[in-house]
């Protein structure tokens, strides 16, 4: 069983094209929806609709994953979650759970390595897969993989790419 955790834009549109190259996502973790706009209308996140859309269970709370107890929950993959995972939940993932992470770790630690990237002027954006931990981006590196700037790229265009 593979799970995905994400919330963002940036997240359904890697689930999206994870999908298209052939990856089976068993289940969907994501935030649960929030008041947005002057109006405060209850909106359900991207990723959300894209599992809805896709037909892909989802949950919106790490205490409803005890439903899948029973199930082989082998791989966990995240982008864009931006929640901290207990320990008591990734020791449920028989193979752990991969964090991609848009820097060369340890350099851009945190929730904005690609508008660091940007901002520092960097010759090359890096992503960083590796197993999370109880410690924010301190996990095992499992593949550093860069890709070349031409220095035109805004935080969109850059996004885009990695992904």
């Amino acid at each position: 069983m593979i799970v995905f955790f994400g919330t963002s834009s940036h997240s359904a549109l890697f689930l999206e094209k994870a999908i298209q190259n052939g990856l089976k996502v068993d289940l969907v973790i994501s935030s649960p929806p929030k008041p947005v706009g002057r109006k405060q209308i209850l909106t359900e996140n991207p990723t959300i609709t894209l599992a809805k859309k896709l037909e892909i269970p989802f949950i919106t709370s790490l205490k409803e994953i005890t439903i899948y107890q029973d199930s082989k929950i082998t791989t966990g993959i995240i982008l864009d979650y931006n929640r901290i995972i207990p320990q008591t939940i990734i020791d449920k993932f028989l193979k752990g759970i991969i964090n991609i992470h848009f820097s060369k770790l340890p350099r851009y630690r945190g929730p904005s390595p690609v508008q660091a990237t940007i901002l520092n002027g960097d010759q090359e954006a890096w992503i960083t897969y590796y197993l999370i931990t109880a410690g924010l981006d301190e996990g095992p590196i499992l593949s550093q993989t860069s890709l070349p700037l031409t220095k035109l790229e805004s935080t969109v265009t850059l996004y885009e790419l990695l992904i």
